[in-house]
Order: structure tokens, then sequence, then C-alpha cells
């Protein structure tokens, strides 16, 4: 959960080899909002966002069953 407004996102991809990355979503199979590269692990990365109240999906873009949503809120902490 996330205030609206921006807010940075902190990716740390720990398998060793294996690429992934981390994808914001309008929703699932929508437009692509933002997006860090793909990059095998170890890697670490920030994806600065800046979201409108909300329900946004995401995804890994390689692995797209490693999916959930992000709830941005007004009064989030």
């Amino acid at each position: 959960m996330a205030a609206p407004g921006s807010f940075t996102v902190n990716f740390d991809n720990k398998d060793v080899g294996i690429q992934h990355n981390f994808a914001v979503l309008t929703k699932e199979g929508g437009k692509v909002l933002k997006a860090t590269t793909v990059a095998a692990g170890p890697d670490q990365e920030t994806l600065p966002l800046d979201l409108q109240a909300g329900t946004y999906y995401f995804e890994c873009q390689v692995h797209t069953f490693m999916n959930g949503t992000l709830a941005v809120v007004d009064g989030a902490k």
C-alpha cells in the first residue's frame, strides 16, 4: 500500500543467475506504466513512481505468474 503521489519501490532480485523485473501496469494485461530492467540476480533497482489513488497490477515480465496488486490509497503510510 502506498499514498498517492511520488514514492519509490525498491526491487531486490536475490535469485542468482535468474532474470526478473518489476513492472507496474494499469491492470492485468494492461498498459505498462513503468518497469525496472530485466536483469539476472543478484540485482537491486529502484523504481520511482508517481501514481494517483487506485489499484494497480504488478508483475515480473519474465515470470508473469509472479504478480499482485498495489493499492494507492489516500492516507496510506
